[in-house]
């Protein structure tokens, strides 16, 4: 996991976060929203890996890391999907709109936030990102609304009522990818 959040940090910059000043042209590289897209405007040779400048990546935001991932994730057969929320962890005091990876592992799903780098140093461990108070507080209509169309009971705040409302073996979830939470960006 920590080489694809290597990769999907060389390879795109975030519009506003990078403090970088990028022409109308560049900015509407974050409306790419695929990842053929994403790596068709990739600006340097060679492997992915190779370090590049911030100012040649390609400009996108939240969405554009966790969709990076999410398929280099799915692409050697590991279950993953975007989660789309607020997070509490990138401004004090303030809850961001925000998207990350959640990834199974085999045992659990792990929210992950490859867009910031690990070592450094965020009020929250971004490779094993809480879901709630002091972390994501993902919730919200996309959140509610799943649960409700399957007939379940749903706590609209956002809050788990279970251990993992949406199982690895969920079929409707894992066959979309996430799609059922609807629409990213």
């Amino acid at each position: 996991m920590a080489g694809i959040g290597a990769v999907a940090r060389n390879v795109l910059v975030h519009y506003r976060a990078s403090g970088l000043d990028f022409p109308p042209d560049r900015l509407a590289e974050i409306d790419n929203r695929w990842v053929e897209r994403i790596l068709d405007a990739v600006r340097f040779d060679g492997p992915l890996g190779t370090p590049c400048p911030p100012e040649q990546r390609v400009v996108g935001c939240c969405r554009d890391f966790t969709l990076f991932t999410v398929a280099a994730l799915r692409a050697h057969g590991v279950p993953a999907r975007s989660r789309v929320g607020f997070a509490d962890y990138l401004e004090e005091g303030f809850h961001v709109d925000h998207v990350v990876t959640e990834w199974h592992d085999g045992a659990r799903w792990i929210a992950t936030d490859t867009q910031l780098d690990p070592a450094a140093g965020h009020p929250v461990d971004v490779t094993d990102v809480p879901l709630g108070p002091g972390g994501a507080a993902h919730g919200g209509a996309g959140v509610a609304r799943l649960p409700a169309r399957r007939g379940r009971p749903s706590d609209v705040r956002g809050r788990r009522r279970r251990a993992d409302p949406w199982p690895a073996d969920d079929p409707e979830l894992c066959a979309a990818g996430g799609a059922a939470l609807g629409p990213v960006g």
